[in-house]
């Protein structure tokens, strides 16, 4: 009878993109992205403590990037509305910029505390806000008339405060190569223990490369690779 609550983050990845500069330089590579959502109010049926909300239900929700993140987050409460900061009604000034729908997920209630982490997808916008070093701003709302999802802000999360997963990766890149009991041997470092196919081609000009095998990177990174088929061939990329 209230209507319908929204949600928008807003998380600050500055640390986190000095971070990537400090451990790989300027060669690394967004890998993985993921938020973690956690309720004291987790419970099917239960009725949170604030009669606004309805109990605890399953169902979907959308998570959406936004490309606007000159929004301040106001200092009202659900028992105290306030419009010094965003608002419901505030919600189309954000989405006159650029936006874009991340995911639509399931959400079935875990039970108190259980934290839930969602994968959201390598979307262009949202990893070139990581590689700058701005802020990311999300918006999640209902893609259903059952759910009630009621998850806890940072002002409410003791442990439980909304979290944002950035995994990085060092882009590979080949050290050193060099003739070793007939075949050419490479040697490069990528991410540890990931696996990386690599190709060869006898002609710049053409991208269709051959698939020659793969490698898998050691604890350190260090990946080797023998081609073995590089007899009689004048030239090899």
């Amino acid at each position: 009878t209230n209507g319908e609550f929204q949600s928008v983050l807003k998380f600050n990845l500055s640390g986190a993109t000095s971070l990537f500069h400090t451990s790989y330089g300027t060669g690394w590579t967004i890998s993985g992205i993921s938020i973690e959502l956690t309720s004291n109010v987790g419970t099917a049926g239960t009725q949170p403590d604030n009669p606004l909300f309805n109990p605890v239900c399953g169902g979907n929700f959308v998570i959406q990037w936004l490309a606007d993140d000159n929004w301040v987050e106001g200092s009202g409460r659900p028992n105290f509305p306030a419009t010094d900061g965003v608002t419901y009604s505030s919600l189309s000034n954000l989405l006159a910029g650029g936006h874009e729908i991340l995911c639509t997920n399931t959400y079935s209630p875990p039970g108190n505390n259980v934290h839930q982490t969602w994968s959201l997808p390598l979307q262009e916008g949202l990893l070139q806000d990581i590689a700058d070093g701005r802020a990311v701003s999300l918006r999640l709302y209902a893609a259903d008339d059952q759910i009630n999802y009621l998850f806890n802000s940072h002002n409410f999360g003791n442990g439980n405060e909304p979290l944002i997963h950035i995994t990085a990766a060092p882009l590979p890149k080949i050290l050193s190569g060099h003739l070793a009991n007939g075949f050419f041997h490479l040697v490069g470092i990528g991410a540890a223990n990931t696996s990386y196919e690599v190709q060869a081609s006898p002609d710049l000009a053409t991208t269709n490369c051959q698939t020659l095998g793969t490698t898998t990177a050691a604890d350190t990174g260090e990946t080797q690779f023998d081609d073995i088929a590089t007899t009689n061939q004048p030239h090899r990329y």
